[in-house]
């Protein structure tokens, strides 16, 4: 929890039957010291989103399982690394997220994913099975879809490498067996922004928007 000017943020992780992050505001009456359970909002979209990640995650397991292996290897091979889970559990968190990626994404307008989030939210319960039938991968427009990684020098005071960098640009360009989408690859020096916890500054190395690595 972290104070806010009318209340509390209320920074969430839902770990079952999806894994994501997300976050309410919590609005408190300070002159009667009262909670206002009953005003509680989060940003609109938000949870949804949230929640169609998680699906994702859920229903192309494998795939995702490959993409962690890979980080992890590039992790152990390279001077780099991700963020800490503490930072995504205190306050980073926002949708799935891992300490080396996030996902973006949103059940609103991705024709693709919706059957899942409505089958979903109509029984948490639900098995992977039925949710991956669901999948509507006729209707999947890559750019409905982001894999944004995030790496960081593992040194302290160390530039990003860019030769780190171009590895892991044309590793994501030449897999096949990992999520499709459109992914994003950031490597940062080795601190963050104290404002926004962000990584991203003027000298990170990007290949990012408008030119996304495209894997259909």
């Amino acid at each position: 929890m972290v104070s806010n000017e009318s209340g509390a943020t209320v920074f969430v992780e839902s770990t079952d039957p999806l894994h994501f992050y997300t976050y309410a505001v919590v609005p408190i009456d300070q002159s009667e010291e009262r909670v206002l359970s009953d005003r509680v909002f989060s940003q609109e979209g938000q949870v949804e989103s949230a929640i169609t990640e998680g699906l994702y995650r859920r229903i192309f397991h494998e795939e995702f399982e490959r993409l962690d292996e890979y980080v992890k290897k590039i992790e152990k091979e390279e001077h780099v690394t991700g963020r800490t889970v503490e930072s995504l559990q205190n306050v980073g968190g926002s949708g799935y997220m891992t300490p080396y990626y996030f996902l973006s994404s949103s059940a609103v307008n991705n024709e693709a994913i919706k059957p899942v989030y409505d089958l979903f939210m109509k029984d948490p319960q639900v098995s992977t099975e039925k949710l991956r039938a669901a999948y509507n991968e006729e209707q999947f427009n890559p750019s409905d879809f982001e894999v944004v990684i995030n790496l960081f020098m593992s040194n302290p005071g160390a530039e990003p490498d860019e030769k780190v960098f171009n590895r892991v640009v044309n590793d994501i360009e030449t897999m096949d067996d990992i999520p499709k989408g459109t992914y994003s690859v950031f490597v940062n020096d080795n601190t963050v922004l104290k404002q926004s916890f962000e990584g991203i500054k003027e000298n990170s190395l990007e290949r990012s928007t408008p030119d996304e690595i495209v894997k259909e």
